[in-house]
């Protein structure tokens, strides 16, 4: 029944999520999407735990498998929505099937797409980075999202600066 909470939780939450931003209600955001998936998902297993009582215990590990589902979307979604190099380069892989691209045309490929900009805008626009005149600065909210994602990298040895 935990699993089943935890599951449900995060799927109600990003459900919501989906809702608001194809409704255009609000733009899509890392922002708002973290809110809702971990603030949601709060509020969803606090509800499900007064329909289908639960002990506490049974609660936290709920929380703890919706929250889980809920970083590891996020951390994901910047991919999705956003310009992503990798999933960009597969599709236009895909697109290109069954003979492939030569040098000349994923040459071509790159220069036309500046993904570093639209990944830069992304961030600015989530408000996870911002411009000081000619510098960019992490802002102090990504501190929390940073460490974990670099402990992770650590747990699984990637390279920091190269993956």
């Amino acid at each position: 029944m935990v699993l089943l909470f935890g599951v449900i939780a995060f799927a109600g939450a990003l459900s919501i999520y989906a809702i608001i931003v194809r409704s255009q209600l609000a733009p899509g955001s890392t922002r708002l999407l973290v809110s809702i998936l971990f603030g949601g998902s709060l509020l969803e297993v606090l509800t499900l735990s007064f329909i289908s009582p639960a002990s506490t215990a049974d609660v936290l590990l709920a929380l703890v498998i919706s929250w889980s589902l809920a970083l590891a979307f996020t951390i994901a979604n910047t991919a999705i929505e956003m310009d992503s190099p990798t999933q960009s380069l597969v599709i236009f892989l895909h697109d290109h099937r069954p003979n492939g691209v030569t040098e000349e045309m994923l040459d071509a490929f790159i220069i036309d797409r500046p993904f570093r900009d639209s990944r830069l805008r992304g961030l600015i626009a989530d408000g996870l980075v911002e411009r000081r005149g000619d510098w960019l600065v992490c802002r102090s909210g990504t501190q929390v999202l940073l460490y974990i994602l670099n402990g992770y990298r650590r747990i699984i040895l990637r390279n920091e600066t190269t993956g």
